[in-house]
């Protein structure tokens, strides 16, 4: 979406979405297919209401930039929204309901960013990351997660496995070796499914 300025907490959530259908299309072939909602969180589908009623990003530029084969889909989506103040979300398990109007929508990014914009700067400091490692941790972050949750989550399960290191110091090289062996053996035996 290029020459539009997006609040950064819209961006997180619609790369968030993208790469979610990305990954929904390389499974299921396509979205139709997947057969559920896309939108996991209010907050996804308040910043794309936000961005074409406050910002003027068509509905045609932002399905085009979250992947949506049928551009059409988003525009009905929004469409709903508008007439009836209601939307489904999937939150990994079961579909949901969710009943805010547009006005709604588009107050819970202002309350955000408004929120983010009163974060005194001393308690961040900023990263510069490769597009690679953006992208995994995108995929390791979890609903409600910021990057800064994921890093530090990452860190501490890190840090517990580091824990281990000697644990096996005092037992004879060869019950070790006969260890190995018994793991080499069983992972020979395993098998993957066909799908």
């Amino acid at each position: 979406m290029e020459g539009v300025v997006i609040p950064r907490v819209c961006f997180e959530r619609l790369e968030e979405v993208r790469v979610r259908i990305s990954k929904i299309i390389e499974k299921y072939g396509s979205l139709q297919r997947y057969g559920r909602p896309v939108w996991q969180d209010v907050m996804e589908v308040a910043c794309v209401v936000y961005l074409n009623e406050r910002l003027n990003v068509s509905l045609e530029k932002l399905s085009y930039y979250l992947g949506f084969s049928d551009k059409t889909a988003l525009y009905r989506y929004v469409k709903r929204i508008r007439e009836t103040s209601t939307f489904t979300l999937w939150d990994g398990r079961n579909l949901v309901i969710e009943r805010l109007s547009l006005e709604e929508l588009i107050k819970l990014v202002e309350k955000e960013i408004q929120a983010r914009t009163e974060v005194s700067v001393t308690n961040v400091k900023t990263i510069t990351v490769t597009l690679e490692a953006y992208e995994t941790l995108l995929t390791l972050k979890r609903p409600g997660e910021t990057f800064s949750d994921v890093i530090l989550r990452l860190a501490r399960e890190a840090k517990e496995v580091m824990e281990l290191a000697g644990a096996w110091k005092d037992v004879p090289s060869e019950r070790i070796e006969g260890v190995m062996k018994s793991i080499r053996e069983a992972w020979g035996s395993w098998r993957l499914r066909e799908e």
